[in-house]
């Protein structure tokens, strides 16, 4: 679907329908996009009040690709009153590797979202990074199963 039309923008509200019976969606917050089909976000449970959300009460946080809303199984709900990008900031991601034990933290462009640099850590000594979001891109259904089992989960 390279010429798929965006419909979407940063500080975007998305509904994201979840991979349940419930019919319930939770939501996500558009933080960035390189407008080529790679977005970060901010995800939230279904009850999530859209007028008072916040990038710290976010159960996912992570890079995912565009086709849930380009085949429309996902929807622009609203845009953020007062949009701040500075506010919904796209931090390092970290990705583990527990035989080598270490823990790296990926660093990427504000703007085009390309990756910068990447540094090394003992994970035994800095195990407080592994409170980073993964380094790892998910797809629209993965986002789909990873917010259903994380509300569901929490009943």
């Amino acid at each position: 679907m390279k010429d798929a039309k965006i419909n979407y923008s940063e500080g975007d509200i998305v509904s994201v329908p979840l991979r349940d019976d419930s019919g319930r969606n939770g939501y996500g917050v558009i933080a960035r996009m390189d407008r080529k089909g790679k977005i970060f976000g901010y995800f939230f449970q279904p009850d999530a009040d859209l007028s008072k959300l916040e990038p710290e009460k976010a159960i996912l946080v992570g890079k995912f690709g565009d086709l849930g809303l380009i085949e429309n199984s996902w929807s622009v709900v609203k845009k953020i009153e007062n949009w701040d990008r500075e506010k919904w900031t796209m931090p390092p991601l970290m990705r583990i590797d527990d035989e080598a034990g270490l823990i790296f933290l990926s660093y990427y462009d504000d703007v085009t979202m390309k990756f910068v640099k990447e540094v090394k850590y003992d994970l035994n000594e800095n195990s407080e990074l592994k409170m980073y979001p993964q380094d790892n891109m998910m797809g629209a259904g993965s986002v789909e199963l990873k917010i259903t089992k994380l509300v569901n989960s929490t009943r």
